[in-house]
């Protein structure tokens, strides 16, 4: 009896040290047991989420996502295992983002509930929206320079052929790559690279 009461102290501080959300979620959708990482999500205290409906203490994001949840909880019952990335909830007057997993329990063979785990992942989300407004941004500046560079070129290249001496580039091999018009005009006919 002391092992097992040993045992039983020790995962109960392992559940309590972890900064991931635990809920255990019943069949009938009360909940039975959460660590204090559970406390700040639902802005309630361990007492009064214990044995409460899931859905009246779980901060939804919108409440049509009720219905999305009571389906994800089903597939879970039914031996699946789902995800909800990045999920906004409002939580303590700010929106965070939670990597949600939801798995079934399962005991002596037969599930007999559901382990909801959530990691905030608020500060990745931010990161990967600044990362892509960075990518938007520097698109549209390449887009910019990309059309200030061909209207140089244009102009260049009207300069070039209005020369009236004759240019030309060749390669390392001596091809002929690029000749402006006068050049052009000195070369015999089918010579022109």
């Amino acid at each position: 009896e002391h092992e097992i009461l040993h045992a039983k102290n020790y995962l109960e501080n392992i559940l309590e040290s972890t900064q991931t959300v635990i809920m255990v979620i019943d069949a009938d959708m009360r909940i039975r047991t959460v660590n204090t990482a559970c406390e700040s999500l639902c802005t309630l205290r361990k007492e009064e989420i214990l044995s409460a409906s899931f859905f009246d203490v779980f901060p939804f994001a919108a409440p049509s996502d009720r219905a999305m949840f009571e389906r994800t909880l089903q597939a879970c019952l039914e031996g699946e295992v789902r995800h909800v990335t990045e999920y906004p909830v409002r939580c303590r007057g700010e929106i965070r983002s939670l990597n949600i997993i939801l798995s079934p329990l399962r005991i002596h063979g037969a599930i007999t509930s559901i382990i909801l785990s959530a990691n905030d992942v608020t500060e990745e989300t931010r990161l990967k929206e600044k990362i892509r407004q960075y990518a938007q941004e520097l698109e549209a500046l390449v887009a910019e320079r990309t059309r200030e560079l061909k209207g140089e070129k244009e102009k260049l290249n009207a300069l070039v052929q209005s020369i009236g001496s004759g240019m030309a580039i060749f390669d390392a091999g001596r091809r002929l790559v690029w000749a402006n018009r006068v050049f052009k005009d000195w070369l015999p006919a089918g010579h022109e690279g």
